[in-house]
């Protein structure tokens, strides 16, 4: 993490799940207020591990945070002005969401999705919307792989040979296995934006 800070703008600063809601400052979230409706972002990100399949199951789990059908999809509904979006970067892969909302409801929304992601470790995402992730990740993984950028990118980044792992065979019960220990409080890493 002390690597990231270094990278960060002032007023930026990385946190885990449990620093992130112990160090919030009290704020005052008058919907009048002209401060309160300023845009706010934050970053939930994990590591997705070393494993020649890490990729294609950060993929399924980019397309349950991005899915419309999905419980982070369903708890930032309910929150005014907020959206996240997920990408799979880096190597070693890592999974990393963009959660935005007002500034008044940033630390909400970032609790909403901390907590949709720590669920879906605990396993406790629905067979519908898991099926679901699962196509739509399949179909995302084998997209990228088909771009000979993508599988240059994976050769000088000495990854494990992704492209020999089909995302076809990532089924839902390696899914669920691998949750487990990617999506746990302690492994999430928050970055915060205030403006």
């Amino acid at each position: 993490v002390e690597s990231v800070k270094r990278w960060m703008l002032p007023g930026q600063r990385a946190k885990s799940p449990t620093e992130a809601r112990a160090s919030r400052p009290t704020r005052d979230t008058d919907p009048d207020d002209a401060a309160a409706g300023r845009p706010g972002r934050s970053f939930v990100g994990a590591p997705l591990g070393s494993s020649a399949d890490a990729r294609a199951l950060g993929e399924i789990a980019r397309a349950f945070v991005d899915g419309s059908d999905g419980g982070p999809t369903r708890a930032l509904a309910k929150i005014d002005g907020a959206r996240a979006t997920a990408r799979v970067e880096g190597a070693p892969p890592a999974l990393v969401v963009s959660v935005d909302a007002p500034d008044a409801h940033l630390d909400e929304a970032t609790d909403a999705m901390i907590d949709a992601l720590v669920r879906l470790g605990a396993g406790d995402a629905t067979d519908a919307e898991l099926t679901s992730a699962l196509g739509a990740g399949r179909a995302h993984e084998a997209e990228r792989l088909a771009d000979p950028r993508e599988r240059m990118l994976d050769l000088l980044s000495k990854q494990p040979a992704s492209a020999d792992v089909e995302p076809a065979n990532v089924d839902a019960a390696r899914f669920r296995s691998w949750a487990k220990s990617a999506f746990t409080p302690d492994r999430l890493v928050i970055v915060e934006t205030r403006r």
